[in-house]
């Protein structure tokens, strides 16, 4: 009997230890793979940055006027204004420009060319003057009709401009009207001609005249040297009274072809 019983428990523990032999271990529950992209935050889009504003060559005539009156000898003189505005995005060179200036009924009158600009280079936004003064073959002053003929085209050359300062404006002994004032060379160059316009305006903006000179000497960096710029023939009836505002110009000769 206890042989029996013997056998009997080393069964159940055989088929026991069997049972557990033959039993796969657990395994971890895979887990899906994340990526780098997917585990970070998300990021904005970073917007294209716009592209570069286009170049733009234009400009406007903002004012025309030509003005005659007589001389205490009966000479008749005319004087011609054309305002001209950089409209662009560019500097422009404003090159000698030519007019015709015709009566009321379309007669011609006058025609002007090798007309002088002031300044001859323009920033964006900026104004420049084609000015002249002369003689008319007639007896009386009459209204005049300008029809300019300018050449303003891209700027190659630098925009150069001369620092200014200690201006006066007063009138000269002949009826005329003048200005003194200083210019300083602040640039690293010497310069061997110097240019001075100033444009006269009256209480409501418009260009009334102008004063003129040229220094004719070597300009070092660093000089200060004055200047006197008055007109060749300015009408009448202008005075140093009726300037409310001006702008001066100082630069240095330069060409482009």
């Amino acid at each position: 009997m206890k042989k029996i019983m013997f056998l009997l428990l080393a069964t159940i523990l055989c088929i026991s230890i069997f049972a557990c032999g033959t039993t796969p271990a657990a395994q971890p529950t895979p887990q899906p793979a994340q990526s780098a992209e997917s585990s970070a935050e998300p990021t904005a889009a970073v917007p294209e940055s716009p592209p570069p504003a286009a170049d733009v060559e234009s400009y406007e005539i903002t004012h025309m006027s030509a003005v005659t009156w007589a001389t205490t000898i009966g000479t008749v003189w005319a004087q011609v204004i054309v305002e001209v505005e950089n409209t662009g995005t560019v500097p422009l060179f404003l090159r000698s420009g030519a007019f015709d200036v015709e009566d009321a009924s379309g007669a011609l009158i006058a025609s002007q060319t090798m007309v002088s600009a002031h300044p001859n280079v323009i920033a964006p936004g900026e104004k420049g003057y084609y000015y002249d003064e002369f003689t008319l073959n007639v007896d009386t002053p009459l209204d005049l009709v300008v029809i300019p003929r300018l050449d303003v085209r891209r700027a190659t050359v630098e925009n150069i401009r001369f620092a200014v300062s200690d201006f006066s404006l007063s009138d000269g002994q002949f009826g005329d009207v003048r200005m003194i004032g200083r210019v300083e060379n602040t640039h690293d160059e010497e310069h061997g001609m110097v240019y001075i316009s100033v444009i006269l305006f009256d209480d409501g903006g418009t260009p009334i005249g102008a004063l003129f000179t040229i220094l004719i000497e070597d300009f070092a960096p660093g000089d200060r040297i004055g200047f006197e710029g008055s007109s060749f023939s300015l009408p009448t009836d202008i005075t140093a009274d009726d300037i409310s505002s001006y702008a001066v110009f100082a630069y240095p000769l330069q060409m482009q072809f």
